[in-house]
């Protein structure tokens, strides 16, 4: 999860797997795209939660909006309820 400039995955990389996976795993019934979802959450989690936030990389102790923890956000919800959410206007 380190990229090369030492900063690791942002929130937004997180966010946007996450809810690819949970498409796919709808569009095919393949139970192991929800799986690899889940553990990418609990990946981005692990590295993105500062105990009282989300912080957009692993860079900073910081929330930054355009560090996409929105996306990460809303992955995280349509992973927990099992449902596509509207993007509301993230343009994905």
């Amino acid at each position: 999860t380190i990229c090369k400039d030492g900063h690791g995955a942002y929130a937004e990389v997180f966010g946007r797997a996450i809810r690819f996976l949970c498409h796919a795993h709808r569009a095919t019934q393949n139970k192991e795209y929800f799986i690899q979802a889940q553990s990418m959450a609990d990946l981005a989690i692990k590295h993105l939660w500062s105990g009282s936030m989300f912080r957009g990389h692993l860079g900073e102790q910081r929330y930054d909006a355009v560090d996409g923890v929105g996306w990460l956000l809303l992955a995280l919800i349509e992973l927990d309820q099992e449902k596509r959410l509207p993007a509301y206007g993230l343009c994905g």
